[in-house]
């Protein structure tokens, strides 16, 4: 199941840990600004879906690694 999310602002922040993902911790310092209001950190999303949400758009600085 696929999950397409809109974000009408994202920037750097602080960094955020999210220890119980099932392949490891995710660690990001990404934060996107969705469509439906309020700001949310990049690890409460799966790196496949942060990639496509980011596009390319974003400084290599920008992180979200899962280790």
């Amino acid at each position: 199941m696929s999950v397409a999310h809109e974000t009408e602002g994202r920037a750097p922040g602080d960094e955020v840990v999210e220890d119980r993902h099932r392949d490891g911790a995710i660690t990001g310092s990404v934060w996107f600004r969705p469509t439906t209001g309020g700001w949310s950190d990049a690890v409460g999303f799966e790196p496949e879906t942060v990639a496509g949400i980011l596009d390319g758009a974003a400084p290599a600085s920008w992180t979200v690694r899962v280790s």
